[in-house]
């Protein structure tokens, strides 16, 4: 009898065991079927947003090509400019060719034999600063002279300041002219 009951326990354990394989197969088989529709619907998911981050990203770049389009057509929209922005200031080529139309240099070079005189001993910075007070509040312009100045700054659409401030290099740079001569001569 013990042996039957040997039997029985160990067919009754290898019954539990037997269930408990098949009971676990299934259930991991239900979990494995939760899990892949787990991960279908979180793929769904991954796809749908790397969908919308790539059209948002293209949005972007849209609009950044639009923006520096826009920048691009303002700046064609400025005037260039007559001075340059280096210290010490010196003409442009259209800032040259203003002064051209103006007579600018001729200008100057009248103008500089009174007023060398309170540039000795000046720094340059000092210098530009007499020139451009000079001609912006002292020296009063002929009828002939403001018209030139009018119509070329009319012309390349330029303010009348700026088109002044190509008077006040030309003025300076005369003047350093006949300072350093009179240096050298000494």
């Amino acid at each position: 009898m013990s042996t039957e009951i040997y039997v029985i326990g160990v067919g009754g354990f290898a019954l539990g065991l037997a269930v408990s394989i098949t009971v676990g197969a299934f259930k991991l088989g239900e979990w494995k079927g939760r899990v892949d529709a787990s991960l279908g619907t979180l793929k769904g998911s991954v796809d749908a947003n790397l969908k919308t981050l790539q059209e948002f990203r293209k949005e972007v770049r849209d609009d950044i090509k639009r923006i520096v389009d826009d920048i691009k057509r303002i700046f064609e929209r400025l005037p260039a400019p007559l001075i340059s922005g280096s210290s010490p200031p010196r003409l442009t080529g259209l800032g040259k060719k203003i002064s051209d139309e103006i007579k600018g240099r001729e200008w100057a070079r009248k103008q500089a034999d009174g007023l060398v005189s309170l540039v000795r001993g000046k720094e340059p910075y000092e210098v530009y600063e007499i020139c451009d007070n000079f001609v912006r509040n002292e020296y009063r312009f002929t009828a002939e002279e403001e018209r030139l100045l009018k119509s070329s700054g009319y012309e390349h659409t330029t303010e009348h300041e700026k088109v002044l401030g190509v008077l006040v290099v030309e003025l300076r740079d005369r003047l350093f002219e006949l300072r350093d001569k009179a240096l050298d001569d000494k």
